[in-house]
């Protein structure tokens, strides 16, 4: 009895290579998240590329013998390695964008006083443009529109010169009395100081109180909410476009 012929038929190892698909889709995600190459995408992309790897090398195998598989694993190997670097350049990439955007969030300590100079940031230079980040009181930056023309392209510490702190001093102008139990209405002027530093050299390249509005007097008779006994009366904040209008000579 004559035995009958290897099938060739590549159905299978086609219906393997189908997993390359959702692995690459997987992989792309890795990509965009990649902070480390221990990451749940490539945990799930992985088996599936070496599987849809294998079954390429297969089908070769399949249909050219000892020559298709050579070629398949030759394929296979460079397309996998070629992912694999991709990915940790991406990695690298990324570390390097986030510690960079760290950096730049960290120097917000200049508005509290602990300034750290840094020699990545751009230089300041008089006259401008000195792109800036901005903090103020809290330690919270600005972000809004108004801004926008002087805050780095990318939050990134190598695109920044300055940093600006709009901090909040409260001075009390009045304490009133006689009201109920002994409970006390202030009046509470909000003054802002206005600074800016170089974050290359740590050096303050302007400086300068804005007074607040004058809070309203007290009034004969004042809400305290729940049991407290205080209540504050506060003037309005100078308005921070009208501050930063007066760095126009720093900033740009």
């Amino acid at each position: 009895m004559e035995s009958r012929p290897e099938s060739k038929s590549i159905v299978l190892p086609l219906v393997g290579m189908l997993a390359l698909f959702p692995g690459a889709v997987m992989f792309s995600f890795a990509l965009g998240e990649a902070t480390r190459l221990a990451s749940d995408w490539v945990y799930l992309s992985a088996p599936l590329l070496l599987l849809g790897a294998a079954s390429f090398t297969w089908a070769l195998q399949r249909k050219l013998g000892s020559v298709g598989i050579g070629a398949g694993a030759f394929l296979s190997v460079c397309a996998l390695a070629a992912a694999g670097v991709h990915l940790q350049t991406t990695v690298a990439a990324r570390a390097k964008w986030q510690e960079s955007s760290f950096a730049l969030s960290r120097t917000s300590s200049f508005c509290s006083g602990e300034i750290k100079a840094n020699p990545a940031a751009l230089p300041f230079t008089e006259g401008g443009p000195n792109p800036a980040v901005f903090y103020k009181t809290g330690g919270q930056s600005m972000y809004d529109a108004k801004l926008n023309p002087y805050e780095p392209s990318e939050y990134q510490l190598e695109k920044a010169a300055l940093v600006v702190c709009l901090v909040d001093k409260d001075e009390s102008v009045e304490k009133c009395g006689g009201y109920t139990d002994g409970a006390v209405a202030e009046r509470v002027r909000t003054d802002v100081l206005l600074s800016a530093f170089s974050i290359k050299t740590g050096k303050r390249v302007y400086e300068k109180k804005f007074v607040g509005g004058v809070p309203r007097a007290c009034g004969s008779v004042e809400e305290f909410y729940g049991k407290s006994k205080h209540v504050t009366i506060s003037g309005a904040r100078p308005p921070e476009i009208d501050l930063i209008a007066e760095l126009g000579s720093v900033l740009k």
